[in-house]
């Protein structure tokens, strides 16, 4: 009989570096160890009550299916949170997903086939990386560099990039891994090609509420010289400390992109009802509890870089948004260097986790000896997991 084989696809896909040393992980604090956590952007800060209180609320006799789009008072309440952007949007241009992940898939589904491509930056969210191999999409990257600031090339330069396989770019700003901000010179260049060679946009903006140093953001949802070519990618998840709720959501002026996402979205049938009901008070929620959450996220920013930088031979650009930075580290093989931390290293029973760069990048010499930050614990605990970073280093090279 002849072996059952799995799919080509799911062989291509890795498991990325935030949920592969899970299992190691367990079994190291199994031995008491602590792990600080600085590789999953998993923030520490308490989600608002205000979702469990409407969850309380719910007093249906069944939970049952709902609109695939999305309840209406959960669409409405993104619709008045995005008027706080002077962003417009109506309800049925609004469709919410398990999740912006989900959301990625049903928008390369909807807008490639297979071998079609889709521009993105090097490094790149690695969820997309993994999305592009179960769908059959080939990214095509543009390289950025961390001694500019992540800052994309000259239009020319991405226009080399531009074929007849081309449908789409793929930007995330504020960035992951990055923290890039993109500027309205980078937005105005990818603008003008979209328009130039007919593509779309798919503009990630789930850190939009994450903007440090006073920066002005600026969102492709805004701009109607392309306004029928953006996909809007969003997500509860970071702004409100909700990443368990799993609502993402998509928002889209197209209306056959949008008919094409819905016909994605029927296949799940719905989004958990009990999640979107919580969810809609969160969208609801005064600007004055995003300005504090911001304030927060900038000051441990400032405490991460301040400690980093005590590390000789560290190299690092501050961050201008979200609340990740990849950091260069003072090793060859950051791959090893991570493995050697959790394994061999610890200091009255303390360790610290990152991530690889390898995890974001598609240029392997660049990601070599970069690694990425999340800065989603509290100061003093960044202060000290710095330390363990140092410490860790001063004992890996002289092993």
């Amino acid at each position: 009989m002849e072996e059952l084989k799995i799919s080509a696809r799911s062989k291509k896909m890795i498991q990325p570096a935030i949920v592969k040393y899970n299992g190691l992980i367990r079994e190291i604090e199994k031995t008491g160890k602590k792990v600080y956590f600085l590789n999953l952007g998993q923030p520490d800060i308490a989600t608002p009550p205000a979702f469990m209180e409407a969850v309380r609320q719910i007093d249906d006799d069944v939970l049952m299916y709902v609109d695939p789009k999305g309840i209406i008072p959960l669409r409405q309440s993104i619709v008045g949170y995005f008027k706080n952007y002077d962003l417009d949007y109506d309800i049925d241009e609004i469709l919410v997903t398990m999740g912006g992940s989900e959301a990625i898939w049903y928008t390369f589904l909807t807008l490639c086939d297979e071998g079609d491509e889709i521009i993105c930056p090097d490094p790149v969210y690695s969820i997309y990386r993994e999305v592009a191999k179960a769908t059959g999409v080939k990214l095509v990257p543009v390289e950025t560099y961390a001694e500019e600031g992540f800052e994309l090339p000259a239009k020319e330069v991405i226009e080399k990039c531009i074929t007849d396989k081309t449908r789409a770019f793929i930007l995330n700003t504020p960035g992951n891994p990055t923290g890039r901000v993109y500027t309205k010179r980078e937005m105005d260049d990818i603008s003008q090609l979209a328009l130039q060679y007919d593509l779309f946009i798919i503009s990630d903006e789930v850190y939009r509420d994450f903007i440090y140093d006073g920066e002005e953001f600026l969102s492709f949802a805004a701009r109607e010289d392309v306004a029928e070519k953006v996909i809007l990618v969003e997500s509860a998840s970071k702004r409100f400390s909700a990443c368990g709720a799993r609502v993402g959501f998509l928002a889209t002026k197209n209306k056959e992109v949008y008919e094409g996402l819905l016909k994605m979205a029927q296949t799940r049938l719905s989004i958990s009802y009990v999640d979107q009901v919580g969810a809609v008070e969160l969208f609801k929620l005064e600007q004055d509890y995003l300005r504090a959450q911001l304030d927060e996220y900038e000051n441990r920013r400032d405490t991460i870089c301040e400690e980093l930088r005590k590390i000789d031979g560290v190299v690092l650009e501050t961050p201008k948004g979200a609340f990740h930075l990849l950091v260069k580290l003072p090793i060859d093989d950051a791959e090893d260097f991570i493995q050697f931390m959790l394994n061999d290293f610890t200091l009255d029973g303390e360790t610290v986790l990152v991530t690889p760069g390898a995890d974001f990048y598609f240029n392997e010499e660049l990601s070599k000896n970069m690694v990425r930050i999340s800065y989603v614990l509290k100061q003093e605990d960044l202060k000290r997991a710095a330390f363990l970073l140092r410490k860790g280093l001063e004992a890996y090279k002289s092993k």
